[in-house]
C-alpha cells in the first residue's frame, strides 16, 4: 500500500514559491496520483468482497441444498409414503411370508411407517400387497415387513410406493381374522360330518353284507308289526312308563348347568348355540351364507365363498357388494371434561369438545387391533391415561394432543391376558 497524500506535499510554502502553471501541475499530479491508488484499491477490495459473497453462496448452496430438497420432498409425502424397490431377486409377494423394500427417494430418512402398510405397484395399480411392518432402517432406508394380503393378480415389481396408515388396514386384519376363525370353524364341522359319514357307511356295508333270509316267519320285504315280536306288548308293559320316568326325573336334572342354561333356549329354524360363559349360551342366527360356509366340502370352495381364492372375488361376494357407507367412520361427539373409551369406539372418530382441560382414559380390557381417531374440537387440551393394568406409548413420549384441530390415532397393540391392553398414541401429539 503507498504512503497518504500529506498536507506537507500540497501546502503553499509562505515564500519564495512561484504560484504559476509548474506550482499548479504538481499539485494536480498528487491529487490524480492519490485519487487513482484510492481507487485501485477499491478495484482490489471489490474483488476480494465478490469472491467472498460467491464462495458463502457455494457453501450455503452445497450444505442446504440437499437438505433443503429433502424437506421438500418430506413436506410434499415423505412422512407417509415412500418410493421404493424390493431386493433383487424380486420376490413374489405370499401370504404370510416376509418381504424387503429399499426406499431410494431423498426423503426416506423422514419415512415414518405404521404398523401396516400398503405397497401398489409403480405400474399397475391392481398389483398390490399389505405389508405387516417388521422392521425400518432410517439410515439406508431397508424395510423388512411381512405380507398379509395380496390382490386377486399379485405379481412381482421392481418400483413400488409405499403408504402408511393406523387404522384402516387394522380394520381389515381383525375382518380377516374373523373370515380365517369362521372358516377354521367350518372345517371343525366338516370333519366331524365326516366322521358320521364313515360311520353310516359302515353301518350300511355291513347290512348289504348279506340278505334278510326271514323275519318272524317272513321273507323279503318285511314290514313288522307289534305282533310279529314274541312277548314284546309285555316287555313294554312292564318298562317305566312316561309318567312314572317324569316322577322319577323331577327335580334331578339342575344338578347340570350346562343343561339347565340349554332348557332356557327357545330353539327355532336356522340357528347355532353361542356359550357366552361356562354355563350361559344364546341362540345365533345361521345365515344361508354360513351355511354354505359350512356346507363346503373343501379348503377351496371356503375360500372362493369367502372370496379370498387364487381365482379372485368369488360371484357369491360380488353379487352383494359392500357400499362406501358401511367401511365409513362414525363420529361420536363428547362436551365433557372426561371420557373412558369402550369396545363400540373401534374404528370411530371420536370428538372431544371443551374449553377446559379433557381427561381420556384407556380401560386394560380393549381387545388386540382395537382402535380408534380422537379429534380436539375444542380449547380444552386433551390428555390422554391407561387404567391400572394398561399400558401407553408414544414414540416422543408425549401423551397429549397439540392444541385445538389436533387429529390423534390409538391403536391397541395387544392384550394377551385379556386385563394388560397396551396402546399406542400417535399423530398430532404435544407436550
Amino acid at each position: 500500500m503507498s504512503d497518504p497524500l500529506s498536507m506537507t506535499q500540497i501546502a503553499v510554502a509562505p515564500k519564495g514559491e512561484i504560484m504559476d502553471y509548474i506550482f499548479f501541475n504538481k499539485r494536480y499530479t498528487q491529487f490524480v496520483g492519490a485519487i487513482n491508488k484510492l481507487s485501485e484499491r477499491q478495484d482490489g477490495y471489490d474483488v476480494v468482497v465478490n469472491d467472498l459473497v460467491e464462495v458463502g453462496l457455494q457453501r450455503i448452496n452445497d450444505v442446504l441444498g440437499p437438505l433443503l430438497t429433502e424437506l421438500q420432498e418430506a413436506a410434499q409425502a415423505g412422512f407417509l409414503i415412500a418410493n421404493a424397490a424390493n431386493q433383487v431377486p424380486q420376490p413374489f409377494p405370499v401370504y404370510g411370508q416376509p418381504i424387503q423394500f429399499i426406499c431410494n427417494n431423498a426423503a426416506f430418512p423422514t419415512f415414518t411407517p405404521t404398523p401396516y402398510l400398503l405397497a401398489v405397484d409403480d405400474a399397475d395399480p391392481n398389483n398390490w400387497t399389505m405389508l405387516s411392518t417388521t422392521s425400518y432402517n432410517k439410515t439406508n432406508g431397508t424395510l423388512a415387513c411381512i405380507v398379509v394380503g395380496v390382490s386377486p393378480t399379485a405379481h412381482a415389481a421392481p418400483t413400488w410406493t409405499i403408504s402408511t396408515s393406523s387404522g384402516v388396514w387394522s380394520a381389515m386384519m381383525a375382518m380377516e381374522q374373523t373370515a380365517t376363525n369362521a372358516a377354521n370353524q367350518a372345517v371343525g364341522a366338516n370333519n366331524n360330518v365326516i366322521a358320521t359319514v364313515g360311520t353310516l357307511n359302515t353301518l350300511v356295508a355291513t347290512m348289504q353284507a348279506g340278505p334278510v333270509v326271514s323275519v318272524s316267519g317272513k321273507a323279503g320285504i318285511v314290514i313288522l308289526q307289534i305282533a310279529d315280536i314274541t312277548g314284546l306288548v309285555d316287555a313294554l308293559n312292564g318298562k317305566a312308563s312316561v309318567a312314572s320316568v317324569t316322577n322319577a326325573v323331577n327335580g334331578a336334572q339342575p344338578i347340570s348347568a350346562v343343561l339347565s342354561a340349554l332348557s332356557k333356549l327357545n330353539p327355532t329354524n336356522n340357528q347355532l348355540v353361542l356359550w357366552t360363559g361356562p354355563a350361559t349360551c344364546m341362540s345365533i342366527a345361521c345365515s344361508s351364507a354360513a351355511q354354505q360356509l359350512l356346507a363346503a366340502p373343501d379348503f377351496p370352495s371356503m375360500a372362493n365363498l369367502l372370496g379370498v381364492g387364487p381365482t379372485g372375488i368369488a360371484t357369491q361376494v360380488a353379487a352383494t357388494p359392500i357400499s362406501t357407507s358401511q367401511l365409513q367412520p362414525q363420529f361420536d361427539d363428547k362436551t365433557g371434561t372426561a371420557y373412558t373409551f369402550v369396545q363400540a369406539d373401534m374404528n370411530d372418530v371420536v370428538t372431544l369438545t371443551n374449553t377446559a382441560a379433557i381427561g381420556a382414559t384407556l380401560p386394560n380390557n380393549l381387545p388386540k387391533g382395537w382402535n380408534c381417531l380422537v379429534y380436539q374440537g375444542g380449547t380444552g387440551q386433551i390428555t390422554f391415561t391407561a387404567q391400572t393394568g394398561a399400558t401407553l406409548r408414544n414414540r416422543l413420549g408425549q401423551l397429549k394432543t397439540a392444541g385445538q384441530y389436533s387429529v390423534v390415532s390409538l391403536l391397541c397393540v395387544s392384550n394377551p391376558a385379556g386385563n394388560n391392553a397396551t396402546f399406542v398414541l400417535g399423530g398430532d401429539t404435544g407436550p
